[in-house]
């Protein structure tokens, strides 16, 4: 829980603060890039079986 208000908080930090240089949809793909990434990392770990809906 604790890990998840982090995340957030540091994610409107850092989307409020790239907003100056940045386009929406630039920051919106290295979001996407960036979850993207993390997902690949923790494929090995835990397989496919989590991303199944």
């Amino acid at each position: 829980m604790v890990g998840a208000l982090l995340s957030f908080s540091l994610m409107a930090v850092s989307v409020r603060e790239l907003l100056r240089t940045m386009g929406s949809f630039e920051i919106l793909f290295l979001r996407s890039l960036v979850s993207f990434v993390l997902v690949l990392a923790a494929l090995p770990r835990f397989g496919t079986e989590s991303l199944r809906t």
